[in-house]
């Protein structure tokens, strides 16, 4: 059993630990996401102070996993090539990382579901996520 929870302050280092913990996998994957820095302690507090920052945890208690959700427009999709589906109202998704033992189990698509699941309570029919275009792992929980 999951659930998905409201980040607090005093989670920041589990929450860094598993970003440094994809960051890695990432740079190993020949993926240049995520490797200048970004995401810094600086956002994760941003976003937790904001109420964007959630965490997955297991019946355990443990955090396995870090996501930002936001229902506010983003102004990085502002501007893109092409065009959007829809102009309406929509969910965004950042930041989304699994602890390094337990990727490859289904957690990103949980956490999606937990998503569409947030965004039909508030009567919103988009979500916008974005990930670099070798980032296979990303790619897959999104299609």
């Amino acid at each position: 059993m999951y659930f998905l929870i409201p980040s607090r302050q005093q989670n920041l280092p589990d929450i860094m630990t598993i970003i440094s913990q994809a960051q890695v996998q990432l740079k190993n994957a020949g993926v240049d996401q995520w490797q200048n820095g970004y995401p810094d302690e600086a956002q994760i507090l941003e976003d937790i102070a904001s109420g964007k920052s959630f965490l997955l945890k297991n019946s355990l208690g443990e955090t396995i996993a870090t996501v930002m959700i936001s229902f506010e427009a983003d102004p990085n999709y502002s501007v893109i090539e092409g065009k959007w589906l829809t102009d309406t109202p929509y969910a965004v998704v950042h930041r989304l990382a699994v602890r390094e033992e337990s990727k490859g189990t289904g957690l990103a698509g949980w956490i999606l579901k937990q998503v569409e699941a947030m965004c039909r309570t508030a009567k919103i029919n988009s979500i916008r996520i974005d990930t670099h275009e070798k980032n296979l792992p990303d790619r897959k929980s999104v299609v």
